[in-house]
């Protein structure tokens, strides 16, 4: 059973605003937009992109567009997740999403190299964010943010880590079970994480709201429409499946 449609229950709560009145956002199955990921810093490079166009839908009905009208507060801006020597000469940001079967590939092919490699040696830093396509990826990375709050300061990136790879390892599972939503949440209690943790961190508005901030710069500012999507601060982007090979040049490592 597919996550195909998604209603933001933190609208549903008066959360935020679209042109100043309440309203109800939901996602397309497919998210579509026909630019190129661009960045004032960054050339787009070995662009290519699955997301299809949903004809169903008026332009003022498309979530890239219904986002852009969300007036959500500055102050719901979500830490960043870094990995790296904050002073690093370079800096990789990573868009992916906790259900796209690429971006779980790369978690687990190429990552912990480059990560062992480039990341730990200090030569970059790597910036994880989340882009939300779908109710499933919504909810699995509110709740993983949620569960690390509760780590002491140093340990909130490696739980996030450990979270990230086992959800990851999980997905199969979990996208084709029978109720994904429930299925998500035995996955946490899998590990030793109180179901009641678990149902709490879904009704945290504020960082549902932090996800839809950062969502609406991917879409609005960079164009970030498809997962993984790998951006070099002041150098290129690449947008798809990437090789190990492929992952050095871009960061132009050696």
């Amino acid at each position: 059973m597919k996550y195909v449609k998604f209603l933001f229950t933190v609208l549903l709560l008066n959360c935020f605003e679209i042109d100043g009145q309440n309203s109800q956002v939901s996602i397309p199955s497919n998210i579509s937009n026909d630019n190129a990921v661009s960045d004032s810093t960054a050339t787009s490079t070995n662009a290519t992109s699955d997301a299809k166009q949903d004809d169903s839908l008026k332009d003022d009905e498309t979530f890239a567009y219904r986002l852009s009208k969300m007036k959500i507060p500055e102050k719901l801006k979500l830490k960043e997740i870094v990995f790296g020597n904050p002073d690093a000469p370079k800096s990789l940001i990573i868009y992916f999403s906790y259900t796209c079967p690429h971006c779980r590939d790369f978690h687990r092919d190429i990552y912990p190299k480059f990560k062992e490699k480039f990341v730990d040696t200090g030569k970059i830093k790597v910036i994880f964010r989340n882009y939300i396509d779908d109710q499933g990826a919504y909810e699995s990375a509110q709740i993983i943010r949620c569960l690390c709050e509760k780590q002491k300061d140093g340990n909130y990136e490696n739980e996030y880590s450990r979270l990230t790879n086992f959800i990851l390892n999980k997905q199969n599972e979990w996208l084709k079970s029978k109720k994904p939503n429930e299925f998500l949440v035995k996955i946490f209690t899998d590990i030793s994480y109180n179901e009641s943790d678990i149902r709490a961190c879904l009704k945290r508005t504020d960082i549902g709201g932090g996800l839809m901030l950062e969502q609406q710069r991917a879409m609005g500012e960079l164009h970030v429409i498809s997962m993984p999507t790998f951006i070099l601060i002041g150098g290129n982007t690449h947008v798809g499946t990437i090789t190990f090979e492929e992952l050095i040049k871009l960061c132009d490592l050696k």
